[in-house]
């Protein structure tokens, strides 16, 4: 299938990801809840062999790691001080082997996955500093990219095309990757490095515009992205000299000293939105790739959208209350329904709890209708979509506890556990469908916790945290292998 999701993408982590990188990751998660992949440009941390930074990285994304599916690319720090990469790195992420099988080395730092018509690229910038290897990944990339069947195409690596900052200039990789770009308009190229924001364009993309369309506004071909999710930050190069201008493209939007994520909304009507925004959820910079019926494609300044697919504001209905017996053809007498087979005022086709009528209504059960804050609740609901994927929240703040898919008959069970933090009083659990917009709840007491909770973190959601999202029978398209997120938990804290 194609289009209909959003994905999350973040530049540089590296430093003090705890404290503040931390920030990005949930800004991101908020702004699109229902992501379905989050894009590294790599440097996720600053020492490949420390314990500790790969732990603060993991508790940085926390439970987002669970739903999201990562697809991440190295950069210099994965192999710092190195030489060889990190061996943190293969035991955490678990990528497809489907990169250049001359180079033993790139096995699941280069690679690419399909993913709803689109395909993900990752490349190994670190490595391509090497003749060898950056002959090898060209020629790799210039195969994929040629028998790539999807209508988009993401391109991922750390070392930026065109650098932002400090005087840098990676001429070799320029050299060899822009052509290749070019040539198969990649509509989405993704880095990191300069520890600054930019985006831009050939300006040869900017000529032979549709009527009415200006330059300034504009452009065709690629576009390259540069970011930083962490708190390090480099001056960016004067306009007048930088490496873009100097090498025939058009910087068009810069950021300096701020923290970004992009949220990336694919729509099944043939657009790619992009929006960069704070760790505040401000939009920075916000443009949109339409690609058209006729096969052209133009990339446009834009807006903050209200919402996309990966976001709860949207494509989600609220349910229409349930019919009264009576209502259809049938003569009800006494408040049963005429035509039906009612029992004890339930009608007669469905299956109603309560005098509600059947049909698509959903149901759910508590294992206790009165816990403590802490304590695990098991659910069991029916009535949803087949294959739908299912919220599980605690209302009335609503706080997100699960989310798990329906089986082939729409049911869902899950054991939660109340978060500590949780006032006590009356409170609902309310199971959502994303897909069909049901939505059924049930009253919960929650009674004052015997243990004070000061001083210790919020315990919030799902019991089975160490739960790995496989990426979908799609998603790994050449190698017909499950793309999984392998956490590897830190066994002692930083220092």
């Amino acid at each position: 299938g194609t289009g209909g999701f959003s994905f999350l993408v973040q530049g540089d982590a590296q430093n003090d990801n705890k404290a503040y990188t931390s920030r990005t990751f949930r800004e991101a998660f908020e702004a699109r809840p229902y992501a379905r992949a989050v894009v590294h440009a790599g440097d996720l941390i600053d020492t490949e062999s420390s314990d500790p930074e790969w732990g603060e990285w993991h508790e940085a994304a926390a439970f987002s790691n669970q739903y999201l599916n990562v697809i991440a690319s190295t950069g210099n720090h994965e192999y710092y001080p190195g030489p060889e990469l990190a061996k943190h790195w293969v035991a955490q992420f678990e990528y497809p082997l489907n990169g250049p099988a001359d180079q033993p080395t790139l096995a699941e730092t280069v690679y690419y996955v399909d993913y709803q018509g689109v395909r993900f690229i990752s490349l190994d910038s670190t490595q391509a500093m090497r003749a060898d290897s950056r002959a090898s990944q060209t020629a790799w990339l210039e195969e994929v990219l040629a028998e790539n069947p999807n209508d988009w195409t993401v391109v991922s690596f750390h070392h930026p095309i065109f650098s932002v900052t400090s005087g840098r200039n990676n001429q070799t990789i320029r050299d060899a990757w822009l052509p290749v770009f070019e040539q198969y308009d990649v509509d989405l190229v993704v880095q990191g490095h300069d520890h600054a924001y930019g985006r831009g364009n050939l300006i040869a993309n900017e000529q032979n515009l549709p009527d009415g369309v200006s330059a300034e506004d504009a452009h065709t071909g690629p576009v390259y992205l540069v970011s930083v999710a962490g708190p390090k930050m480099y001056v960016p190069d004067p306009a007048e000299t930088n490496n873009w201008i100097t090498n025939d493209a058009n910087l068009r939007k810069v950021g300096r000293d701020v923290q970004l994520f992009q949220t990336v909304d694919v729509t099944d009507d043939g657009r790619m939105h992009v929006e960069a925004r704070t760790v505040d959820g401000a939009v920075f910079d916000a443009f949109t790739i339409t690609q058209h019926e006729d096969g052209t494609k133009l990339v446009t300044e834009d807006t903050m959208w209200a919402g996309g697919p990966g976001s709860s504001r949207e494509g989600v209905e609220p349910p229409a209350l349930p019919e009264q017996p009576g209502n259809g053809d049938g003569e009800p007498g006494d408040g049963e329904p005429g035509d039906g087979e009612p029992g004890d005022g339930e009608p007669g086709d469905g299956e109603p709890g309560e005098g509600e009528p059947g049909g698509d209504t959903a149901t759910v059960e508590l294992g206790d209708t009165s816990v403590a804050p802490g304590d695990a609740l098991a659910i069991k609901a029916a009535g949803f979509t087949p294959g739908e994927r299912v919220s599980i929240e605690l209302h009335s703040d609503p706080i997100v506890l699960a989310l798990r898919t329906a089986d082939d008959h729409g049911a869902v069970a899950a054991t939660v556990t109340i978060p500590r933090d949780v006032t006590a009083g009356e409170h609902r659990i309310v199971l959502r469908g994303l897909e069909s917009g049901i939505t059924v709840s049930q009253d919960l007491i929650v009674t004052k916790s015997a243990v004070p909770t000061s001083g210790t973190l919020s315990n919030t959601g799902d019991e089975s945290l160490g739960v790995v999202l496989a990426l979908g029978g799609t998603l790994l398209a050449a190698a017909g292998g499950v793309f999984l997120i392998r956490t590897l938990r830190s066994n002692r804290k930083a220092a």
